[in-house]
């Protein structure tokens, strides 16, 4: 009886915890109900995950099986994130999935926040597709009670308009304003998910798995490093038997090519491993409703073809380019030494860390010189050169190339900073080596395997909206934008937003989400009949 209580109470304990890990919700709100080939499409999401308040990052992919539109990294913060992606003009009508992972801190095991439809439809095919209502895969908003109030009365085009959205509770609120023309039952387009979490924390990083290759297929040691060049980030892999590696590098913006350098040999091979799913098969269809916003979308490019790019332009935020985390030890400006011949003629010539000696052959060896209290040592392994964002252990070839052809030089090789910043991977020192002739480049054989990387996304200014200064016409299916942001204490947020050159009807749609992850939905609804007078 006992030991039946106790399978009972393991079994009770069992489903409560598994009841935890289902508890977890997200949010997604799109701009739109259904996107057109060449569109910006628009995303927010909001996490009631605990864990959410701390910054973690997610991948996000769209895609079908057919297809790969592309993919991502966004941060999280605060239980929020935003982001966007650019449909290419030559895509096939079809159903997308919108794919969100995140990763686990420690293991970098994959974990599924959700997975859901979305309807995109190009011109050149859609009139190909079945009769049906693709909002049945696809759900509006749901309904709730939202205040959305208008401080002022919008009337005429390019009329700036005050207002706000009041919420029962402090609250993350997403808006969006749109062209009811184009979309007159549908405004937006909002996913609610539940997904399992985890008590090890989200990794706040950019997993990269692959497989590294040595040149005799033998793991001298397990040690494998990946390093950003431009800001001098490291991440450490473990390799097993199987040669497969997991690493998780410091968050960078965009696309960079990432080395990765083995600890023991020069030439290895990296085989980047890809991100393998499959999606369900789910059939696009079309309805009357659908077929005007593709006509209306099509008048509107012909009539304002001039200006059609110009609604795809984003407002990308200013990001100060990236630098190295760590201060250099030692600088070189070369052009100031009135030295000829090669490198190593010049630090034959100063006071430098970095020092050449002969290898035999003819051949030179890279030495850095590192200082403790017991005097100077030089450090057992290869300083590593990086030379125009290409990464070498070739002492030999950097001690041949000609003064005159270099720019300037920054060493890292104090042992404690070397330590604390690089680790292994620093060990020998770090020579950047920039070059005259920026397109200059290093000949294969000697260079250190790289692979470009895709980080986090590059950030834009929100809110997405109508200029109220721009000559060119101010035509546009969505007026306003604003991904979710918190409400003040009383669960009101105040925003602003510009009327476009159309005369139409138009709506806001603004979706609530309060800290346990409930969902809600405000409409209102406005005309504007009036061009303005300016």
């Amino acid at each position: 009886m006992i030991k039946r209580m106790r399978l009972y109470y393991i079994l009770f304990w069992l489903l409560a915890a598994l009841s935890d890990l289902a508890s977890q919700e997200v949010v997604v709100h799109f701009d739109k109900p259904y996107y057109l080939a060449g569109e910006y499409a628009f995303y927010t999401m909001a996490f009631s995950d605990p864990q959410a308040d701390s910054a973690f990052v997610v991948r996000v992919e769209v895609a079908n099986n057919q297809a790969d539109l592309g993919h991502h990294f966004v941060s999280v913060d605060k239980r929020k994130s935003r982001g966007y992606f650019k449909i290419p003009y030559d895509v096939k009508s079809d159903f997308y999935y919108f794919n969100v992972d995140l990763f686990q801190g420690k293991t970098h095991n994959r974990h599924q926040v959700l997975q859901c439809p979305l309807a995109i439809y190009n011109s050149s095919d859609a009139n190909d597709l079945d009769e049906g209502d693709p909002g049945e895969l696809m759900p509006d908003s749901p309904p709730g009670v939202i205040d959305i109030l208008l401080k002022d009365e919008p009337r005429t085009t390019r009329q700036r308009v005050r207002a706000s959205v009041r919420v029962q509770q402090p609250s993350l609120v997403s808006i969006v304003i749109r062209d009811k023309t184009l979309y007159p039952e549908r405004g937006s387009h909002t996913v609610f998910s539940q997904f399992n979490t985890v008590e090890e924390a989200y990794l706040h990083g950019i997993p990269v798995f692959g497989k590294r290759i040595p040149r005799d297929n033998a793991i001298k040691n397990p040690l494998f490093f990946a390093m950003n060049k431009t800001t001098l980030d490291f991440a450490i892999s473990m390799v097993g038997e199987d040669s497969l590696f997991r690493l998780a590098l410091p968050p960078f913006f965009g696309e960079q090519n990432i080395d990765f350098i083995d600890y023991v040999w020069d030439d290895v091979a990296v085989e980047i491993a890809p991100y393998s799913g499959s999606y369900p098969e789910l059939v696009l269809t079309i309805n009357a409703k659908v077929k005007s916003t593709l006509e209306l979308n099509e008048e509107r490019r012909k009539i304002y073809g001039f200006y059609n790019s110009l609604e795809q332009v984003l407002p990308f935020a200013i990001q100060d380019p990236p630098k190295p985390a760590v201060e250099s030890d030692y600088e070189v400006d070369v052009p100031d030494f009135a030295i000829q011949g090669t490198l190593l003629d010049l630090f034959k010539e100063i006071l430098a860390p970095l020092k050449f000696r002969r290898a035999g052959e003819g051949k030179q060896r890279a030495r850095m010189i590192y200082e403790t209290d017991e005097g100077s040592h030089f450090y057992n392994s290869k300083t590593k050169f990086i030379v125009n964002d290409q990464v070498t252990r070739d002492g030999n070839f950097i001690a041949n190339i000609p003064i005159q052809e270099v720019e300037y030089i920054t060493i890292y090789h104090d042992l404690e900073k070397v330590r604390k910043h690089f680790g292994p991977i620093g060990t020998g020192g770090i020579v950047v080596i920039e070059m005259k002739d920026k397109t200059y480049s290093l000949p294969d054989e000697i260079c250190l395997p790289d692979r470009l990387i895709q980080g986090l996304q590059q950030g834009i200014q929100y809110p997405i909206e109508v200029s109220t200064t721009a000559i060119e016409p101010q035509i546009k299916s969505t007026l306003f934008w604003s991904p979710f942001a918190e409400t003040d204490t009383e669960g009101e947020l105040e925003f602003e937003f510009t009327t476009s050159d159309d005369l139409s009807d138009f709506e806001i749609i603004a979706v609530a989400v309060n800290p346990e992850g409930r969902m809600t939905t405000g409409r209102r609804t406005f005309s504007v009949s009036r061009l303005s007078s300016n």
